[in-house]
């Protein structure tokens, strides 16, 4: 085999359990009517729901904030070739094929056609062949014989791929074939239970590495770069750090040296628009796509996170979840403007956040003494592209890095609309599917979604942000638990909301209505254990939010915290007594908090692998029968609205519209186009 053989995520898996069901869905997959209400609910592709996020306040920005949106949205997807790139090396060559079957379809067999016109809807929806939530490949609802036909007919009608005659066509189509069709080639996006006689980088199809790297190969390798290069080898076989960066002066230009001109180029125009705070921040940001400067990357991580603009962006090389080191950044971008009024209980949280510090279950030595910078708001998504796009996130906490996190302090968002249009267009059909009892239906009923949004807030802006490593450590705890750094800290998160759960000061500052719904908030994580294998297609757990769920769950049912029980040939995880399950959040809460602060490998390998990836035998199966019989999907994807200029007579841009709905087809081909400007 070749080499192998990012939610979506625990927010967006938990979101169902508190939301209105998806409307019912014709045989064709689309939505046979939509739900009352904004017009959320926009098509069902494949097991995916797609629903459009509302730009709701945008009209209420200034012109100046509107295009300064608008150009930093530009600038996000001018980058997003890159998370394609880095997700698969095939993918970019992939997606032209589709994208230009599709716009030249007219003489394609309508029923291939629609099979094709699918297939490239999830390629979008995941960015690439493999889905960032299992990693695995995508295979196709068409057979080689029926893509090949269509090529030819889309190149006879005008579209070239990039090639001069048929021949270079056929033989591309024959290069890419066991890159599409066999489920053996690049299987895993990242694997990482690796199968014998590979590793984790050998048996993962990603792009940050080389297809001739081995792990072994990275001993005594030192990289300057981590964070935004790839691994390749030089012409004598050397192991060398391919920097993403344009180069300027005497500095080469690197990897992915076109899309990142056209990101710094959209930046440069934003800069008239924004504050000189900001615009010194974005400075800062360009300088490091330019250079690729590490120390560039830190300077420009302390301005942003000082700062607290009308309009926001994260742009870069950020979430480290699609490598299998947990070491290199994808592409990402969001820009979002904030929601005043619904930022204020975060925001308080946010102040109180050395109440909770003082009270983690860990020890004084890892306690956090001050946190100085720290912000978070509810925002209004308006572009949301790269690692992002579509499966986005509902949560937010930057910077990444432990150290600018304690020297610095962070910023943690809350993406409102995109948590708006999950709960608008899907049900609270998995509370009454996975819910124990009537009782426990009726609390996550009357709770809804408070209980949720709790679990959320207090994950982004009080649990990734707390905490410190030991003095002694001497590096990054990421770096030293590499592949299991992802899911020791989600699962660390989570457990910080579920420790505070049922203390009073998270219902004095408005988060809960009542300590019951921490409870119910508390029972709602529990029973999503089951909901989240929905979409997985083997009992193996290879996403990092999904491992720390199920790894927190199962250590607390082999401590009686948590008991699995059958009721009419169905099985339900529940907790029976509340005050046994706090012990035990406290005391894996406190040995996740050591395993991070000192680098315990070691430690965070025994607990992952042990309880966080596998699911239990007959789990899976069951949930995935249950989830679709109870209408709920297996992902869900968020389209951002699409951003119209408005020119005065001489052409020149004096404003910008937020227009939705937005057709998924036409969104991702506009994208396609502002990329290759």
């Amino acid at each position: 085999m070749t080499r192998a053989a990012r939610a979506v995520s625990l927010l967006l898996g938990l979101a169902l359990s508190a939301c209105p069901k998806p409307p019912a869905t014709a045989a064709s997959g689309g939505p046979a009517a939509p739900p009352p209400g904004p017009a959320y609910w926009l098509e069902q592709v494949g097991d995916v729901g797609v629903v459009q996020i509302q730009p709701d306040g945008f009209d209420a920005l200034t012109p100046n904030e509107r295009l300064l949106a608008y150009h930093l949205s530009l600038a996000a997807i001018a980058g997003d070739p890159i998370a394609y790139d880095q997700r698969y090396d095939r993918n970019l060559e992939i997606k032209t094929l589709l994208e230009g079957i599709v716009t030249h379809g007219g003489g394609i067999d309508p029923d291939v056609l629609g099979r094709i016109r699918t297939y490239l809807k999830l390629f979008w929806i995941r960015h690439g062949i493999h889905d960032p939530a299992t990693f695995e490949k995508t295979l196709p609802p068409f057979a080689y014989n029926e893509l090949l036909t269509a090529a030819f007919t889309a190149f006879h009608a005008g579209e070239r791929f990039g090639f001069t005659d048929e021949d270079q066509l056929r033989a591309a189509l024959e290069g890419l074939a066991p890159s599409i069709f066999d489920p053996d080639v690049d299987r895993w996006s990242v694997a990482k239970s690796p199968p014998e006689g590979e590793d984790l980088l050998t048996a993962s199809a990603c792009n940050f590495y080389a297809a001739d790297v081995s792990l072994s190969d990275l001993d005594g390798f030192t990289e300057t770069n981590a964070l935004n290069s790839r691994i390749g080898r030089d012409a004598d076989g050397n192991l060398v750090e391919q920097v993403y960066r344009t180069g300027r002066e005497v500095i080469p230009a690197g990897r992915y040296a076109g899309p990142l001109r056209r990101v710094v180029r959209h930046l440069r125009e934003a800069l008239p628009y924004a504050s000189e705070t900001q615009a010194g921040a974005l400075g800062k940001l360009i300088d490091w796509f330019e250079t690729g400067d590490p120390q560039a990357f830190d300077d420009y991580n302390a301005a942003w996170v000082a700062d607290d603009p009308g309009v926001d962006a994260i742009l870069g090389f950020v979430e480290t979840y699609g490598d299998p080191r947990s070491v290199k950044g994808t592409w990402e971008g969001i820009v979002m403007f904030p929601d005043r009024a619904r930022s204020a209980t975060l925001r308080a949280l946010a102040a109180d956040a050395a109440y909770f510090e003082q009270r983690m279950p860990w020890a004084e030595a890892y306690r956090r003494e001050t946190f100085d910078g720290a912000v978070a708001t509810a925002s209004i998504v308006v572009t949301a592209t790269g690692d992002a796009a579509l499966l986005t996130p509902v949560g937010v906490s930057l910077p990444n890095a432990q150290a600018l996190r304690e020297s610095l302090g962070s910023k943690s968002f809350w993406l409102a609309n995109v948590d708006d249009a999950s709960i608008a267009a899907f049900g609270d059909r998995a509370a009454e599917e996975f819910g124990w009892d009537e009782a426990e239906i009726a609390e996550a009923e009357r709770c809804g979604a408070a209980a949720w949004r709790a679990l959320v807030a207090m994950h982004e802006v009080i649990g990734h942000p707390s905490g410190k490593v030991s003095e002694a450590l001497g590096g990054d705890p990421d770096a030293m638990l590499r592949e299991f750094a992802g899911s020791i800290e989600e699962a660390r998160a989570d457990l910080v909301a579920m420790q505070f759960a049922e203390d009073p000061r998270p219902v004095e500052l408005g988060l809960l209505p009542d300590r019951e719904c921490g409870v119910a908030m508390e029972r709602e994580f529990v029973r999503g254990a089951m909901l989240l294998l929905r979409r997985l297609p083997s009992d193996a757990i290879d996403e990092d939010h999904d491992r720390g769920q199920m790894m927190t769950v199962r250590y607390a049912i082999e401590r009686g915290a948590v008991r699995e029980e059958s009721r009419d040939g169905k099985r339900y995880l529940r907790i029976p007594d509340i005050r046994t399950w706090r012990t035990v959040v406290s005391e894996l809460l406190a040995e996740l908090q050591r395993i991070r602060a000192e680098g315990d490998y070691d430690a965070a390998r025994a607990l992952v692998e042990t309880y966080g990836a596998r699911a239990p035998e007959g789990w899976r199966d069951e949930a995935r029968r249950r989830a679709e019989l109870a209408g709920i999907p297996a992902q869900i994807a968020f389209v951002p609205p699409a951003l119209e200029p408005v020119r005065d007579p001489t052409g020149a841009i004096v404003d910008v519209r937020a227009v939705v709905p937005v057709d998924l087809e036409s969104l991702m081909l506009s994208w396609s186009a502002i990329a290759a400007e």
